[in-house]
């Protein structure tokens, strides 16, 4: 424990297998033998199928990310194109090297697939200074190392699919920390592969989805089978899930947690052709072309059938139809806008901040007889950046967006400007149904002091 390296505690471990790739850490912070956090993993999204993980001296580590996502950024924006996991490697070594007179006490290690290089599985791990190791098995690096390293050696083996993959780094990493007591309470790891979900609104986890901030949830509904044909191997098949038609797009989540396709986003401005069918034998079903957007993970254009196994596909496919077209009207598109991971972390707001409260949104009927039930709790988070693309409103929806925790709440409105409307209350918390009037609300008056206060001498002499 005397080790600067194993103050904080932690472990990060990452192994290659058949196209895939697995790199997982812990979750507890430390300060030598006492704990401060339980659900601190060490491992960060730099790019599409690509993670840093950074075990030891916790501010350091979080030095070198904050400077990692800075030149990830800078490099996307200089060379138009995602940052390869060697180069990443070399990002980081050479930040490395150049505090080598003045260390920063962690270990990085880089996992991802090479988008570039036919998605080759790649992992590497640095020392101090920036040296490379970069194995065709697995690295490990923190405070117990050596015990995982052991471990990983006897559990390894080559071109594992993803599902052993998972299960012995899984496994290594438990065992390890049973023999660390600077690690500990848990851990998290992720699986890379080919087939990732094409875009990545749903949680680490995979057991939620991720909202924008002000968008809506308009109808949820389970045992929804997605069907898809496309060049892309990704996007042919049926997939079982739960779909969410929300104000902005809709949101299809697979049902079981192996499938190729796990999530997949349809903003409204890239369907094309939607139309709703009644045939005479058979379900009625949607269906219609679904446009790439690019850096969504696949590209050109993919058609796709949705069938409602629980009825309600005409009401849906109304609704959705209606949102549609809203959605055009405020903003026509020529072409899909690049998709962008939302910048920040996410929350987990109370309902009434991402449901339809009453059954008119914006001039859209909500045909809750036929969708009564809304997401199960603690299946939806928001992002605190808003949507990228147009919905059926121009601004935030009535009563707000969520502001989560330490947000900026922006400044106060100048004096004898007018007080923006107050949003009415409904069970407690701020919200507005769409044509409800809020009365205006005055002005702020000036109330400038007769004189000025006295002075600190003055104020003594009156005491005196």
């Amino acid at each position: 424990m005397d080790d600067i390296m194993c103050y904080n505690g932690g472990l990060v471990v990452a192994m290659r297998g058949h196209e895939c790739v697995t790199i997982g850490s812990d979750l507890r912070l430390g300060s030598r033998f006492l704990t401060i956090m339980t659900d601190k993993p060490k491992i960060y999204r730099m790019a599409p199928r690509l993670f840093l993980g950074i075990p030891g001296l916790a501010t350091d580590a979080q030095t070198v990310v904050d400077k990692m996502h800075f030149r990830t950024n800078a490099y996307k924006l200089r060379e138009g194109r995602e940052v390869r996991p060697k180069v990443l490697t070399r990002m980081v070594s050479n930040l490395l090297y150049e505090h080598r007179f003045g260390p920063y006490f962690c270990e990085p290690v880089v996992a991802g697939l090479d988008p570039y290089n036919n998605y080759e599985p790649y992992v590497a791990v640095m020392d101090l200074i920036g040296y490379v190791t970069a194995p065709e098995d697995f690295v490990t690096s923190g405070s117990g190392e050596m015990q995982l390293f052991a471990l990983c050696e006897n559990f390894w083996e080559k071109n594992m699919d993803e599902d052993a993959l998972f299960e012995v780094t899984a496994q290594a990493l438990l065992s390890a920390l049973d023999r660390d007591a600077s690690s500990g309470w848990g851990a998290v790891v992720y699986t890379i592969t080919k087939t990732m979900a094409v875009n990545v609104d749903r949680t680490p986890d995979g057991r939620g989805v991720i909202l924008y901030n002000g968008e809506i949830v308009l109808i949820y509904t389970k045992e929804v089978v997605l069907e898809l044909s496309s060049n892309e191997q990704l996007l042919r098949g049926k997939t079982k899930g739960a779909l969410y038609l929300t104000s902005h797009r809709i949101l299809f989540t697979a049902k079981n947690p192996k499938d190729r396709l796990q999530s997949l986003s349809m903003p409204f401005h890239c369907l094309r052709d939607v139309k709703l069918e009644q045939p005479l034998l058979g379900a009625n079903y949607l269906h219609g072309v679904l446009l790439a957007q690019p850096n969504g993970n696949w590209s050109g254009e993919a058609t796709f059938k949705l069938t409602f196994n629980l009825g309600g596909c005409i009401d849906f496919g109304l609704t959705m139809l209606h949102a549609v077209e809203l959605a055009r009207q405020i903003h026509t598109y020529a072409t899909p806008p690049p998709y962008a991971p939302p910048p920040g972390d996410f929350f987990s707001p109370p309902p009434a901040y991402y449901t339809c409260q009453g059954t008119n949104f914006y001039g859209i009927n909500i045909p809750v007889q036929t969708f009564p039930d809304g997401p199960p709790p603690g299946n939806v988070y928001v992002y605190s950046a808003a949507p990228p693309f147009s919905g059926v409103f121009t601004g935030q929806p009535g009563g707000g967006a969520f502001v989560p925790p330490q947000a900026a709440m922006g400044s106060p409105p100048p004096y004898s400007a007018a007080v923006p409307p107050y949003p009415a209350q409904q069970n407690g918390l701020p919200g507005q149904q769409a044509g409800q009037q809020v009365p205006n609300q005055g002005t702020y008056e000036v109330n400038a002091p007769k004189s000025n206060p006295p002075s600190y001498d003055d104020a003594l002499r009156r005491r005196r």
